[in-house]
């Protein structure tokens, strides 16, 4: 967690680890509501909310997109209304039917999802969040690595692909 000159601050959880109980966890999510890392992550963001000044942007690369747009979902609406952004970086979406539009809608416009023009992780489960798609220097699953999305001549942004799959 970390602020920038008081004018937001940022709450990012990482993806997965190495551990068996990491990936164990991963395959959870293919069937359960909630798994510990998931509860674990709205709990720190409840805990560190009202701590933290300015407008909370949350976010996470892989499995940790999936902690930061949970931890949205299902925290307090006292915490939810203080959210600028949730960043999901290459994450993956929850089991079918575990959130609905209305839960989604209470985020409104506030969650960017990004993902690689060959994305495997990204794309699993589900997420109704349209993503936007980036242009990666590597080919297959390679892709999932940040590091190798392109980033445009001025630095200001990603290059965008013109659909999954291109390349």
């Amino acid at each position: 967690t970390f602020t920038w000159r008081n004018a937001f601050s940022f709450v990012g959880f990482r993806g997965t680890d190495v551990s068996a109980t990491g990936w164990r966890e991963n395959f959870d999510m293919t069937y359960k509501d909630e798994v510990s890392a998931q509860k674990l992550a709205r709990e720190y963001l409840e805990h560190m909310a009202p701590r933290l000044p300015g407008e909370l942007h949350v976010g996470g690369h892989s499995k940790g997109g999936n902690l930061a747009l949970y931890a949205a979902l299902t925290c307090s609406a006292e915490t939810r209304e203080r959210i600028g952004r949730v960043w999901c970086l290459d994450a993956p979406g929850f089991r079918a039917g575990r959130f609905n539009a209305e839960d989604y809608a209470r985020l409104g416009l506030r969650v960017t999802r990004i993902i690689p023009q060959d994305s495997l992780v990204g794309v699993l489960l589900d997420c109704p969040v349209p993503a936007r798609v980036v242009r990666s220097n590597v080919q297959g699953i390679m892709q999932h690595s940040v590091f190798t999305w392109e980033i445009a001549d001025d630095l200001s942004d990603f290059v965008e692909a013109e659909r999954l799959g291109e390349g």
